[in-house]
């Protein structure tokens, strides 16, 4: 539930963030980063609260399945905390230095520019663990769910079109359409995310405690 309202606090963050009415890279979007937002800041704090939110989460998940141990299906679910991880700490790495890194951008001549913007805060700048292996966790996890029936069939198909959207993301930095990372983010993470993982609340929550002590 915690990361389903840290991700809703992303979603109204978002809207009220200067920076995402700027093109990423230009002059104005530097400068608008350079000066802080407390919006921005509320931003990043919820999407990196809401990943380490999650990472809690996904051992439970697992569980859930009500299937037989599957290699295959661990893998998953620690690739799933893998990019959960690398997502969380890549935002609380732009929470501490986007600013003052935009505000070196703006004070440096061409070659500092340059140099500045020639490398991310991020850890993953394409996506790969951030949006492919948590997008892949979900779709698979879900799908299993689906056949196993361990979660409803509504949140199921939920759980597929929210991990689709992160890979749909990936797919955007693959391709080179980096404008269509913020629609797939904005309908995964901050649309669909909250209902999904508020969904996964009320089924732990409605779990019979002798089955949370076997989890243990």
């Amino acid at each position: 539930m915690a990361s389903a309202l840290c991700a809703m606090g992303a979603g109204i963050a978002f809207f009220f963030d200067p920076s995402h009415t700027a093109t990423p890279g230009s002059d104005a979007y530097w400068r608008v980063l350079a000066q802080g937002s407390g919006a921005r800041t509320a931003f990043l704090a919820c999407f990196a609260g809401s990943s380490l939110c999650a990472m809690g989460v996904v051992r439970a998940l697992r569980h859930l399945l009500r299937v037989p141990p599957a290699g295959w299906l661990d893998w998953l679910a620690q690739l799933g905390v893998l990019g959960l991880a690398v997502n969380a700490i890549s935002y609380v790495r732009l929470l501490g230095g986007e600013s003052r890194r935009a505000a070196a951008y703006i004070q440096g001549d061409a070659a500092t520019q340059q140099a500045i913007a020639s490398f991310s805060l991020v850890l993953d700048p394409q996506g790969w663990l951030t949006f492919g292996a948590v997008g892949l966790f979900l779709v698979c996890t879900n799908a299993v769910a689906l056949r196993s029936r361990a979660w409803p069939r509504v949140l199921g198909a939920l759980g597929i079109a929210f991990g689709t959207a992160y890979c749909f993301a990936l797919l955007s930095f693959v391709v080179g359409r980096a404008d269509w990372v913020p629609l797939a983010v904005g309908a995964g993470a901050i649309g669909l995310g909250p209902l999904w993982w508020g969904g996964i609340a009320w089924v732990l929550w409605r779990t019979p405690d002798d089955h949370a002590a076997r989890v243990e």
